[in-house]
């Protein structure tokens, strides 16, 4: 029998064991399902499979470690190993106009969605998440940009969920529109590679069309090249606005003042009744101003002396307190704070109250400017361009990072709780369609506009 003094039993395993095993089940039953159904990506089938474990309540405790890690650090390894699908020569195959569609493509698409969300009251970080992934590569793109959004787990499974929605109606949707849109098969992959999400979604999107896949991955992955600028600028402008002015880190800096020095001393109520300063009445003094003379032979009671004769007016005239209404100040009293320095306040019995020392300046802790695996994208994207890696080892990679890309696309499903999407779902839905259209207006106004 198990006593509470007993040591705990140790697991056989992880504590993320149960969670990332769901996520391998997951990936493989997302597979099959895309293979079943081709209209389907695998992406899109794990996002469906991560909703239903959460909302039909199977997202047991025992699952939440795995699924997190893998909504997490395995979305991040797949997006380093993205980096190893890209190289420079490849921007060189687009020429001045294609480049400059992809960017006016991702900078009016994030700035124009920020700009709705902001109208629409959807959250900042929401916001800025689903203007990153809608704007990039979907959800790769919101793991690189959430470390620094400073967003909830709701916002990034939000983000995703829209990015995965509406990249799916873009592989039914754009194949239809060619036609009547006038698009010729080069055109339409540059329009589908500038305009999908994730990928995957481009790459399902351009085979519908025969002659479209590789323009459609070469505009495609130029997008996924400019992650990593963007992040950083994101980045670099949160330090800035999180940092302390200079005004403000001198404040927080300066030394507290001693205790002794703001201690209030109380005065004796008698000594409170009576004014220590000079009486300014312009009129020379009166026989009831001047204290009676001592009997002779007494020895005079000893009298404060003035420290405040410097403030009298010229015709001024001080006027003496009688002895006992003045006594002095005992020897250990504070000194008297300097002319033009705030006096303390005092009640009528107040005693002596040390003030309270002040409290140290928090310290907060300013996200990176660049996260780490975002710096690791662009390594892979300067090894591959070096052209030293074998071909088989970048199709392994490249098959390593689909899979690792539908796991999290798992785990990240399993944070979509229908109720909060009820609850504030209308406004972030009316961001995402909007944003998709957004983003297929500027790209097919680029690709036209490239063509003349």
């Amino acid at each position: 029998m198990k006593t509470p003094s007993s040591p705990a039993r140790h697991r056989p395993y992880p504590a993320w064991g149960p969670g990332i095993a769901a996520a391998a089940c997951a990936t493989a039953v997302a597979y099959a399902v895309a293979h079943w159904v081709p209209a389907l990506n695998p992406s899109i089938v794990a996002v469906i499979l991560g909703a239903l474990v959460t909302n039909l309540r199977l997202h047991a405790p025992a699952l939440h470690p795995g699924t997190r890690l893998a909504g997490k650090r395995l979305l991040r390894i797949a997006v380093v190993l993205l980096g190893l699908q890209l190289s420079l020569p490849e921007l060189a195959r687009l020429g001045g106009r294609g480049l400059a569609v992809v960017a006016v493509t991702v900078a009016a698409t994030f700035v124009g969605t920020r700009l709705l969300a902001r109208a629409l009251g959807v959250p900042p970080a929401r916001g800025l998440l689903v203007a990153t992934g809608f704007s990039i590569c979907g959800a790769s793109a919101v793991a690189a940009m959430e470390p620094v959004a400073g967003g909830d787990e709701d916002d990034t499974a939000v983000a995703v969920a829209l990015v995965t929605l509406c990249g799916t109606l873009a592989i039914v949707v754009l194949p239809a529109l060619r036609g009547p849109l006038g698009l010729d098969v080069a055109d339409f992959g540059s329009w589908a590679g500038a305009s999908v999400h994730d990928v995957g979604q481009t790459v399902a999107t351009a085979q519908r069309v025969p002659g479209a896949l590789t323009t459609a991955v070469v505009v495609k992955l130029t997008r996924v090249v400019l992650l990593a600028p963007l992040v950083a600028s994101v980045g670099l402008a949160g330090r800035r606005r999180r940092a302390p002015s200079p005004a403000r880190a001198g404040a927080m800096a300066a030394p507290a003042r001693p205790a002794a020095a703001r201690t209030v001393v109380a005065r004796p109520a008698a000594a409170r009744t009576a004014t220590a300063h000079p009486v300014r009445t312009g009129r020379p003094p009166t026989p009831e101003d001047t204290p009676a003379p001592t009997a002779p032979g007494a020895t005079p009671a000893p009298t404060a002396p003035s420290t405040t004769s410097a403030l009298l007016a010229p015709g001024d005239t001080p006027v003496p307190m009688p002895p006992e209404a003045t006594p002095g100040p005992p020897a250990d009293a504070p000194a008297r704070p300097a002319e033009g320095a705030a006096a303390p306040h005092t009640g009528p019995d107040d005693a002596s109250v040390p003030a309270a020392p002040a409290a140290a300046p928090e310290e907060r802790r300013l996200p990176p400017p660049v996260p780490l695996f975002v710096a690791g994208f662009l390594a892979a994207i300067v090894l591959t361009s070096t052209g030293l890696l074998p071909a088989r080892l970048l199709a392994d990679a490249k098959t390593l990072q689909s899979v690792l890309l539908v796991a999290a696309l798992f785990g990240l499903g399993t944070g979509i709780h229908v109720p909060n999407l009820v609850r504030t779902g209308g406004r972030s839905l009316a961001l995402g369609l909007t944003s998709w259209v957004l983003v297929a207006a500027v790209a097919y106004a680029g690709v036209r506009v490239a063509a003349l």
